[in-house]
């Protein structure tokens, strides 16, 4: 459940990394992350780095200054898209424009991250909301999501906009379209038929269906379920009663849309409340 606290703190993230785009002139997507890179001095080195991190950022000092380095992992297909690649990119950057994360690189310190809201440490997933605000600006989103069917999007279009205009992961730009709360819907990120996280659309956590813990066991009944499954398609939609997931509210309708991602054993869910009027 969000705070009040962690509300106002998700703005001013979003501010920062509105002011970014605002001081480095970006005007067209996507987000042109190695110019920002470069006019700030931070040297980018992509590479293999044994699987260690999808990302590091690190501060040097030098007798005449001294420098940032941002490591990355490059792109592997089935494992890491080039969205994600970008997105990790941005998680780094969060670190370096976030004022805390910033103090606590010129101290010295630094750790590998693995972004895409698969940590559950504050400093993780605040540098992966900066990512998303930098990546996906709620203008131009809005306005990509306007252009579709009804003004909200099925998963499949939410991976085309990742892929064609954004250049994000299909989790982050999931996860992004929740939390613009275009419409009553909750996102689940599962591996091997467990939870591993879920966001809900503040719609959808006004009607009492937003919360599904993290280690809840995905339903086996379910679209994910089948997904998630061993030589199963990588895609899978369907019609399922609320309290399936949620073990609560029956007889409330949900549309499920579920999309394996890759090889990396996980599985990406849309959940979407169905109203009266649209059944």
């Amino acid at each position: 459940m969000t705070t009040t606290s962690e509300t106002s703190r998700l703005r001013a993230i979003e501010q920062v990394a509105s002011d970014v785009l605002t001081a480095h002139e970006v005007r067209s997507l996507p987000v042109d992350l190695a110019a920002i890179a470069k006019a700030e001095g931070i040297a980018l080195l992509p590479g293999d780095y044994d699987g260690c991190f999808d990302g590091r950022i690190e501060y040097r000092r030098k007798p005449e200054g001294g420098s940032f380095y941002l490591f990355h992992a490059g792109a592997q297909s089935g494992v890491r898209t080039p969205g994600r690649v970008r997105f990790s990119i941005g998680h780094e950057l969060g670190h370096y424009f976030l004022p805390e994360h910033r103090d606590f690189l010129l101290s010295g310190q630094w750790h590998g991250s693995h972004s895409d809201f698969v940590s559950s440490k504050l400093m993780e997933r605040e540098a992966d909301a900066f990512a998303s605000c930098l990546l996906m600006p709620e203008k131009p989103f809005t306005a990509e999501v306007a252009k579709r069917s009804g003004r909200v999007c099925s998963l499949q279009e939410l991976a085309a906009l990742a892929e064609t205009t954004f250049g994000t992961s299909v989790t982050s730009t999931a996860l992004r379209y929740a939390t613009l709360c275009y419409e009553a819907c909750a996102v689940v990120l599962s591996r091997k038929d467990q939870v591993l996280y879920s966001v809900a659309s503040e719609d959808m956590r006004l009607r009492g269906l937003g919360w599904i813990p993290a280690e809840t066991r995905v339903p086996p009944t379910t679209a994910s379920a089948r997904v998630g499954t061993e030589g199963a398609a990588d895609h899978a939609e369907a019609e399922v009663d609320a309290e399936v997931w949620l073990g609560k509210r029956r007889g409330t309708a949900l549309w499920e849309d579920a999309l394996r991602l890759g090889r990396t054993g996980l599985v990406l869910s849309l959940l979407a409340a169905l109203d009266d009027a649209d059944d």
